[in-house]
């Protein structure tokens, strides 16, 4: 007899990729791991606008994410693709229904199709699991394999209760399988036993007693993998882990490989999912856009650190401070000109060559598409924001000026809004506001900004991180109509834009709103401090320099002003 396999969990769900091949990549990717560089060679020189920072803080600008490429792996060993599978020799194996649990593979072109037609998005969401760790155990006890195919069919991580987990993966042409992680030190692994009448699938009962998240992997025939059954991942130390996560945290998941046939490449994607996600399965919710998506989560091997947003999320949304909200961490191999929209001078003399168009419109027509017919998101423009450091930073908000039919917000931490000033190629993004060529209203994005004061090793000074730059795009926003505030007023006149202040202003003669951990005594809350009712907030950090630490710092005031709580 032939059925329909009932591979329901992670992979075909997870990704927006080609096919076999570049499924491949999944396993691969743990190697990406072992080739960050520091960048160190690509210190920017003195007549920079960025001439106040020492080489190693310039070579962060220029290098962040650069040094990180996805490894090139056509072994295919791992990859779960093949939905038809023979099974034959299962005679009293129930059939399995096409239209339930089965995941369509969305893209059938290869990395190497020239084609110009983008393939249709048509990826669907599979259901959570909803059998208990009871129920798991009465089907295995009765060998139920009926029950057990309706259970796997909305399997997506291992299930556990009182310090014990019950593990499923389905492994093609495996003669051992073994789970190792944290439960047991990384050590001796546990044997997986085949469920009897399912061929290829195995699994096991484990003690794991976790707070947060546990991570393992899986030795197969001898052979380290992750556990692609199992949706969720960690960044561990040497690579990719799967990961069980508990109720009251969010998951992080990942689409694989996703094609661009706007920039001609792939890249991977990975999305956070609040607790709330799978606590209140009728409700949908906003989703935030982030640029260098492999330095945002928790991760041990980020070339310059972390931001750690995943951890920031989960105690903002425990406290209620701001919306729960889906994170898509966008991974870049080309971060320099994909980042770029005009064709700024580079390390060594070179030029960049600007791709932020073609990104934008990877984003906006093909990334988005895919989200949100994966999720339960929220489309419209209004639960729709983008956010970035650095030069991600000032493309997120180039990228909503521009699309703002699909983006109503933006957040730039310490962004590169010195492109196109000092006689760099421009124009500067204020400029850009300024000339408005695509006719946007008085706020109808809500931004975001901010910026350190201290460069690496100096004293704080106006020119540090940019801040200078930051103030007059701020300044830029609010003489096309954008809010004012008092703490910015530089003449009491807040229906006037701010002055332009001079590069070479002391630091205690620049009015500002500057960053806190928390609102302020003179503030009533967050609301109040941030502006919540606001279209625009403008943070400086005092003491921060440009690195991942000072943004994370900064990350939960611009996630509660971007996605302020519901009233």
């Amino acid at each position: 007899m032939r059925t329909t396999a009932l591979f329901v969990a992670s992979t075909v769900w997870l990704v927006a990729c080609s096919d076999a091949e570049s499924l491949g990549h999944q396993n691969a990717a743990n190697s990406v791991f072992d080739t960050a560089t520091t960048g160190a060679d690509l210190s920017l020189g003195d007549d920079t606008p960025y001439a106040t920072a020492d080489a190693n803080e310039s070579a962060e600008i220029w290098s962040r994410g650069v040094d990180v490429p996805t490894a090139t792996n056509n072994d295919t060993t791992d990859s779960q693709t093949n939905l038809d599978l023979d099974v034959s020799d299962a005679e009293d194996t129930p059939s399995i229904n096409e239209d339930v649990g089965v995941i369509r593979d969305v893209s059938a072109s290869t990395q190497d199709d020239t084609s110009d037609t983008q393939q249709p998005v048509d990826i669907n969401e599979p259901p959570t699991t909803t059998a208990t760790f009871e129920d798991w155990e009465q089907a295995l006890n009765t060998n139920d394999l009926e029950t057990l195919i309706t259970y796997l069919s909305t399997y997506d991580m291992p299930v556990c209760k009182n310090g014990f987990c019950w593990i499923f993966t389905y492994q093609p042409s495996s003669a051992s399988v073994e789970m190792i992680g944290e439960f047991n030190g990384w050590a001796d692994g546990t044997k997986l036993e085949p469920v009897i009448g399912l061929p290829n699938w195995y699994y096991g009962k484990i003690e794991a007693n976790f707070d947060k998240v546990m991570e393992y992997q899986l030795k197969v025939n001898g052979q380290w993998t992750r556990d692609e059954t199992n949706r969720y991942i960690r960044f561990g130390p040497f690579g990719f882990n799967s990961a069980i996560y508990s109720a009251s945290y969010g998951r992080i998941t990942a689409l694989w490989q996703v094609q661009s046939m706007e920039l001609g490449n792939y890249r991977d994607v990975y999305v956070y999912l609040p607790a709330s996600y799978f606590s209140s399965p009728n409700d949908s919710f906003p989703v935030l856009y982030l640029q260098d998506g492999f330095n945002v989560y928790e991760n041990p091997k980020a070339p310059f650190g972390s931001w750690n947003v995943d951890v920031s999320a989960d105690v903002i949304f425990a406290e209620k401070t701001a919306r729960p909200t889906i994170f898509v961490a966008i991974d870049t191999q080309d971060r320099v000109n994909e980042y770029l929209y005009t064709a700024a001078a580079l390390p060594g003399g070179s030029k960049a060559t600007p791709k932020l168009d073609l990104y934008a419109a990877f984003v906006v027509n093909t990334l988005k598409p895919i989200v949100d017919s994966t999720f339960r998101t929220k489309p419209d423009r209004d639960y729709t924001a983008i956010a970035g450091s650095s030069l991600g930073g000032i493309s997120s908000a180039y990228i909503a000026w521009n699309h703002s039919e699909t983006f109503g917000a933006a957040a730039s931490f310490s962004g590169s809004f010195w492109v196109g000033e000092n006689g760099e190629s421009g124009p500067a993004f204020r400029e850009i506001i300024s000339t408005n060529s695509v006719k946007n209203q008085p706020g109808a994005i809500r931004y975001y900004l901010d910026s350190g004061d201290t460069p690496f090793g100096q004293n704080a000074s106006y020119q540090g991180d940019s801040w200078v730059y930051t103030d007059w795009t701020r300044n830029a926003l609010i003489s096309a109509g954008w809010d004012n505030r008092p703490e910015w007023d530089t003449d009491s006149n807040l229906t006037t834009a701010p002055v332009n202040l001079s590069p070479t202003t002391a630091v205690d003669q620049v009015p500002s709103l500057a960053w806190a951990p928390n609102p302020p005594e003179k503030y009533v809350g967050w609301k109040d401090y941030l502006g919540w009712d606001s279209n625009l907030c403008c943070l400086v950090g005092h003491g921060h320099s440009h690195n991942e630490g000072a943004w994370e710092q900064r990350f939960g005031a611009a996630l509660r002003f971007l996605f302020p709580p519901k009233p």
